[in-house]
């Protein structure tokens, strides 16, 4: 059975509203940096990338048997928002601790670690073909670029959008190979199946850049 401490939820709902506040500053100049629309839309975004992405973790360490409590880390939060303000966003805002009667192993521990960003990829990947139809479905009824970003139907592409830029840029910072970051469990779980994951996050990351610069 899943249970949830009354602290392990104070923790995800105040990591998830500093992650949101985070990436409404990195995404300010949007909309002419009124918070109104940006405060919604990267709410959309992070709430079920953030919360799916650690419950994913807890969920797979419980099937294994253990004991799973997420915990949030102070620093992380503040790094997140301190560098959110240069244009970048580096969050650690915590982590899912497991514990339990035995040692986990290398294989367990991977398992379990990757369940986290194969959860931001399919996402991003939901996000994505959400505002790719809105875009096809706004072109339809208005021809004019302009008019469609300003609807109603545009702002939920909009959504779509930031709901694909946040769970991808989620799914491949969490990728890294080193320190906290899940990519470092699965690093020593599987070389391969790191390599693979990894390197769809990194392309899912990067298409945005790639079509700025088209």
């Amino acid at each position: 059975m899943v249970k949830f401490a009354s602290y392990e939820v104070r923790d995800l709902f105040i990591s998830m509203a500093v992650i949101t506040l985070a990436f409404s500053i990195f995404f300010r100049n949007d909309y002419d940096g009124n918070f109104l629309f940006l405060i919604p839309a990267t709410l959309i975004g992070v709430v079920p990338g953030f919360l799916f992405h650690e419950l994913a973790h807890k969920f797979m360490a419980i099937k294994y048997g253990f004991d799973a409590e997420f915990k949030m880390y102070m620093p992380g939060l503040f790094l997140a928002l301190a560098s959110s303000f240069f244009g970048i966003i580096l969050a650690a805002p915590g982590a899912v601790h497991i514990n339990g009667d035995r040692m986990i192993s290398d294989k367990e521990n991977g398992k379990i670690a990757i369940v986290g960003p194969l959860t931001n990829i399919i996402l991003a990947i939901l996000f994505g073909v959400l505002a790719i139809i809105l875009l096809v479905i706004g072109i339809i009824i208005d021809p004019n670029y302009d008019n469609f970003i300003n609807s109603p139907l545009g702002y939920l592409g909009y959504i779509g959008v930031i709901g694909f830029l946040i769970n991808s840029a989620m799914a491949a910072i969490n990728m890294l190979p080193w320190g906290i970051f899940d990519g470092s469990k699965v690093f020593d779980w599987s070389k391969m199946i790191w390599g693979v994951i990894a390197a769809i996050a990194i392309v899912m990351a990067i298409i945005p850049i790639i079509l700025m610069m088209l």
